[in-house]
């Protein structure tokens, strides 16, 4: 076994208190421990994060690609902003 793979439940809330935002993400990637037994243990996220400003709708989009076997597409996160 290489590493072990686990998964976000339900939706999380952030309050920020200084500018009175809250925030609360509705996807969230799957994060990837690996070399649990031999090696450095490291941690990959795999799939989309997304946070959306409850009172204005606007949101954010985080793709993480994942571990890949060569490692040339390992830091290829992209994302955008919306509202």
């Amino acid at each position: 076994m290489s590493g072990v793979g686990l998964d976000s439940l339900g939706e999380k809330v952030y309050y920020l208190k200084k500018t009175k935002e809250k925030f609360k993400d509705t996807e969230f990637p799957r994060a990837e421990l690996r070399n649990l037994l031999f090696g450095n243990r490291y941690i990959f996220f795999k799939g989309n994060l997304k946070v959306i400003n409850v009172e204005t709708g606007e949101y954010f989009l985080i793709n993480f690609p994942g571990h890949s076997w060569t490692g040339q597409k390992n830091f290829n996160t992209t994302g955008y902003v919306a509202d």
